[in-house]
């Protein structure tokens, strides 16, 4: 795994859980609506109903958000962990806005900032400098991670 994967990682688990989230929130949406409470009355089959198996999906669900954004968090600290190795605080501080602060795209945003220029606001550096110092901050990265 190269640098660039490495760094990556906290983002894709982050893209992933969040996507998870949308999916919880889509399936409390529909078990919601209650209608008529009929506990009291005898049941006409013993089959589990479908807000039952809703509910079930629901907390099994939660299960997979609970571990991906544990794992999200181990990654993240032992990625900041390789960055504060880093010989440079340039180089520490645009690997940090390009791979731990820097939110996803939104590909329906027509002007949301790329990462790298997103970093370059962060640190107050020009794009084609920010860039450099990405490209810089990688290979230095490479040596510390030991690819």
């Amino acid at each position: 795994m190269d640098a660039r994967e490495y760094l990556k990682q906290y983002k894709h688990a982050n893209g992933t859980l969040k996507r998870l989230q949308e999916k919880r929130y889509e399936k409390e949406m529909t078990i919601g609506g209650g209608g008529i409470n009929y506990d009291g009355m005898p049941k006409g089959n013993l089959k589990t109903s479908r807000v039952e198996r809703e509910a079930i999906e629901l907390t099994e669900l939660q299960r997979k958000i609970d571990v991906i954004c544990e794992r999200a968090e181990l990654v993240k600290k032992q990625i900041q962990l390789d960055i504060e190795k880093l010989p440079k605080a340039d180089y520490k501080n645009v690997l940090t806005a390009i791979y731990i602060d820097s939110h996803p795209k939104d590909p329906r945003s027509i002007d949301h900032p790329t990462e790298i220029e997103y970093a370059s606001q962060m640190i107050r550096y020009s794009y084609s400098h920010t860039k450099r110092l990405h490209y810089e901050a990688l290979r230095e990265m490479e040596k510390i991670i030991g690819n």
